[in-house]
């Protein structure tokens, strides 16, 4: 009969270093998927955002009332996506300034004070156009479209924007 050993040291190293190794080759593909993942939902509710934005404007436009999208300015775009696609499960609601401080990552929030609806990212890059600041946030405003006139009594709103906010730098 022969007799049986367990594992060499060498081999019991060897085999440590091909997990671990494969271990964090798996660990970094999936934080990336994540990444990914959460690139992919913020442009589909951006898309939403637009699209309930957009069909606003369509109805004033076609019921002749382009006048009520005056109060649409510093209004909540989440409150016009809903004749598009429900919320996201992701969205906070309407929050103070004090209560958006304290908002999450990965969540949609509308600051009151402010007037701006707010992403707060998870990861700080590969949002493309859409850079986060410092803190991981991403605003957006309402923004009327009008035509050019020599008053401003003259000039006709001609389109609604879901505006990207520039990023603040002071965090």
């Amino acid at each position: 009969m022969a007799r049986q050993r367990g594992f060499s040291l060498l081999e019991l190293v060897v085999c440590i270093a091909l997990i671990t190794g494969l271990a964090s080759i798996a660990y970094s593909r999936l934080s990336q998927l994540a990444e990914d993942a959460e690139q992919a939902a913020f442009q589909g509710v951006v898309g939403w955002l637009q699209a309930g934005v957009n069909l606003e404007f369509s109805r004033a436009l076609a019921q002749g009332k382009l006048a009520d999208m005056q109060q649409l300015e510093r209004h909540n775009p989440m409150l016009l996506a809903d004749k598009v696609v429900q919320r996201p499960s992701n969205y906070l609601g309407e929050l103070s300034e004090a209560e958006a401080a304290q908002a999450p990552a990965g969540h949609w929030f509308f600051v009151l004070g402010r007037g701006e609806l707010v992403y707060r990212s998870r990861y700080s890059g590969g949002f493309g156009r859409y850079q986060p600041d410092k803190r991981g946030d991403i605003r957006f405003r309402l923004k009327l479209l009008r035509t050019a006139a020599d008053s401003p009594s003259k000039r006709v709103i001609r389109g609604v924007a879901l505006e990207r906010l520039a990023i603040k730098t002071d965090g």
